[in-house]
């Protein structure tokens, strides 16, 4: 008799615990997912998504609301989960039967649980887990990487407003330093008759050499004379200089400006500027424009 009452003793708990035991249950989104829970006092539910949740993103916005306030959500910002809990009743007391809503609208997802108190430990879940299908999960990673392309695009163009804003002032400086410096203009009046690929003409005359403490300009025309419609587009012009007559010539850092495209019987005039320490150095230059019917070589 005393060893059938000890075993009694010895399984009671394990019959009473087994329930409590840590359950999960598993729910794909859709767009409007519902589902029944029952939840038992002190022990909680903890709601766990495949994202963070958070009331201010605009990637994934985030609102939960209780309609009975005896159910109580916490939550933790910069989590991916939410915690539903239910005060035990007072001592000796049974716990009344609760029922309340709990609405949830997170990344275009509406969740609707329908909560309901239990004393049977047997049906609790201990975490509902919220999954996406393969579809909405390769959605959400393409969101988040266009999210975050964004982010990097703003940041990159408030930078460039930045560098453009800090380039301005740099060439306020230097068109200042110009007015103080005065300069020098030397007359270059060199040009040259061009063949093109489809038999159109070009010329190219350099003009003149602005030349000033930190730089110099050099300032040219392009005339183009074409035979057929196509026009004469401009892919690119560089500087080149000699300091020697028998060396070869040696590429001159610089940039230019002029139109990019000239239609028969256009012209265009245009500069091509270096502030190349050593550029009154050289003793020849040469100029080539690269066009979509040829290359046009100047030296002088």
């Amino acid at each position: 008799m005393l060893k059938r009452y000890l075993f009694v003793l010895l399984w009671f708990p394990l019959v009473v615990n087994a329930g409590a035991d840590p359950r999960t249950k598993t729910i794909t989104l859709s767009e409007f997912t519902k589902l029944t829970l029952d939840v038992v006092p002190d022990l909680g539910t903890r709601f766990v998504f495949p994202f963070v949740l958070d009331e201010q993103s605009d990637y994934v916005p985030f609102t939960l609301k209780l309609t009975n306030p005896v159910f109580v959500s916490t939550r933790e910002e910069g989590r991916h989960f939410f915690v539903i809990t239910l005060p035990s009743p007072l001592e000796g007391g049974k716990m009344p039967k609760y029922l309340g809503n709990l609405f949830v609208n997170v990344a275009g997802y509406n969740i609707s649980v329908l909560l309901r108190s239990t004393n049977k430990t047997s049906q609790h879940y201990s975490d509902v887990v919220f999954e996406l299908s393969d579809n909405d999960r390769q959605t959400l990673i393409q969101d988040a990487v266009d999210e975050q392309m964004i982010a990097v695009k703003a940041e990159y163009q408030q930078k460039e407003n930045e560098l453009d804003k800090r380039a301005h002032a740099i060439a306020l400086k230097q068109l200042g330093g110009l007015v103080l410096d005065g300069g020098d203009t030397e007359r270059v009046a060199e040009d040259k008759a061009f063949e093109l690929n489809d038999g159109s003409q070009a010329i190219l005359e350099v003009d003149k050499l602005h030349k000033y403490a930190d730089f110099g300009i050099f300032t040219y025309e392009l005339v183009f004379d074409g035979n057929t419609h196509q026009a004469l587009n401009i892919l690119d012009v560089q500087l080149f200089g000699k300091k020697e007559q028998d060396e070869v010539e040696e590429l001159i850092p610089s940039v230019y400006a002029m139109r990019r495209r000239l239609n028969s019987g256009d012209s265009s005039k245009g500069y091509i500027t270096s502030d190349s320490p050593n550029l009154m150095a050289y003793q020849s230059f040469q100029i080539a424009v690269s066009t979509s019917l040829g290359n046009l070589v100047m030296n002088w």
